[in-house]
């Protein structure tokens, strides 16, 4: 990652890049995420190159939406990692992801979640490389019922303040 970009939480004044550049599995989830921004659920973070979103992350500060996935754990998650095309390969959504992490631990958590598709070998990797484990089998989506996922945890190092 270069020194023009930067991390920054998303706002409501981003709606419309997001909407355009940033595929969801429904138009209005930019706009539900950050009203669960505004309520302290949520935390929507981007990676911005040259002034241009590059990168999102999404941290549940509630863990997992589904009841079945909060057996597995009751920390943060983060999930919702979308790296724009032209930006890929560049580092930016490990980064991301290290900021997000970085967030939640600040905020004294001992470790953080996310569920990935089981066929996206590119984020399991990247999620194992940075020292995730898989615990269980997270619930399915009614956005993809037949697409296997799994739980992931990241313990974080105890350190003594």
């Amino acid at each position: 990652m270069d020194m023009a970009s930067r991390f920054r939480t998303l706002a409501h004044t981003d709606l419309e890049e997001l909407v355009q550049n940033f595929p969801q599995p429904q138009p209005d989830a930019h706009a539900k995420r950050l009203a669960h921004q505004d309520a302290g659920d949520y935390s929507y973070f981007c990676t911005e190159q040259d002034g241009i979103i590059a990168a999102i992350q999404l941290v549940r500060w509630i863990g997992p939406r589904k009841q079945e996935d909060r057996i597995l754990s009751q920390l943060p998650e983060i999930g919702s990692l979308y790296v724009r095309p032209e930006y890929r390969g560049k580092g930016l959504g490990g980064a991301l992801i290290a900021h997000s992490e970085d967030t939640v631990y600040k905020q004294g958590y001992t470790g953080v979640g996310a569920i990935i598709k089981d066929s996206n070998a590119i984020s399991t990797h990247m999620h194992l490389r940075r020292g995730y484990r898989p615990i269980g089998v997270a619930t399915r989506t009614d956005q993809d019922p037949d697409e296997p996922r799994t739980y992931y945890i990241k313990q974080f190092p105890q350190t003594d303040f």
